[in-house]
């Protein structure tokens, strides 16, 4: 009794036999795959990365710790080297990245493409997840119910960065916007720049023995942090006995909810 063999059986049995395992995958299609990388440029500068690589092109975006907003990535693998473009707002590219894989680091350099600098990179993988700033962080924010606290808060973006404008009744005060984005605990946080506390004695438990002189803690800081999800910033507005301040002093509650209306 003859017998058909399907020819696709044949192919498998043929390629499988000839082929080693290693050229079998090639032919396999590769999911994309994102890998995140911590490190510096410039050995100072402090920086996110996350690329995804698909066959050898790449896309992602890295952030500075400091500013904390994607900066848009695209790229792909050549001879084993990884080459990036850096995305500005206008939709140009600004700047360059030549990458080398060193086991689960990418040392490199950064070429500013304007002004030809060129600065070292040096990145380490990491398992961590990286927290995404809420899509929805433009707009205005107020303090429902908030007896004794009447502040108003609008978030805007530029091609400058973004941009907050404070209104308490009592002053109005605008500055820049920069976001803490915690790889540790998984959470975004929004700084308000150009805020000068109430007050702050320092943490009690930091202190010297030896007195200290009122000059040592004369300099308030001026940054108000407050963790940021979907639709409400929330800030510790004081603190303890033990470490005890005061951010907004136009504002009597401890923790200030500013809720998203529009």
């Amino acid at each position: 009794m003859k017998t058909n063999i399907p020819l696709s059986l044949i192919l498998l049995i043929f390629f499988g036999l000839i082929l080693p395992k290693k050229s079998i995958a090639n032919y396999v299609a590769v999911a994309p795959e994102t890998t995140n990388y911590v490190g510096d440029i410039n050995k100072n500068l402090k920086v996110v990365f996350s690329l995804t690589r698909n066959d050898n092109k790449i896309k992602g975006y890295y952030f500075y710790d400091k500013i904390g907003v994607n900066i848009p990535l695209n790229g792909e693998i050549v001879n084993g080297n990884i080459i990036l473009r850096e995305i500005s707002e206008q939709n140009k590219v600004v700047a360059k990245l030549m990458l080398k894989v060193a086991g689960h680091k990418l040392i490199g350099s950064w070429h500013n493409l304007s002004n030809n600098k060129l600065l070292s990179v040096n990145l380490e993988q990491t398992n961590k997840s990286i927290p995404q700033l809420p899509a929805t962080v433009l707009g205005d924010y107020v303090v429902k119910d908030g007896e004794g606290c009447k502040i108003s808060l609008s978030i805007t973006k530029s091609n400058s960065g973004y941009h907050y404008y404070y209104n308490s009744g009592e002053r109005k005060i605008k500055g820049a916007v920069t976001f803490g984005r915690s790889l540790i605990d998984n959470l975004v946080y929004i700084n308000l720049n150009g805020i000068t506390w109430a007050e702050d004695s320092g943490d009690v438990a930091k202190m010297d023995d030896q007195e200290q002189t009122s000059s040592e803690y004369s300099e308030l800081p001026t940054v108000v942090q407050g963790l940021l999800t979907d639709k409400e910033i929330v800030i510790q507005n004081t603190g303890n006995a033990m470490n005890y301040y005061v951010k907004l002093g136009d504002c009597d509650l401890k923790y200030i909810h500013l809720t998203k209306w529009k």
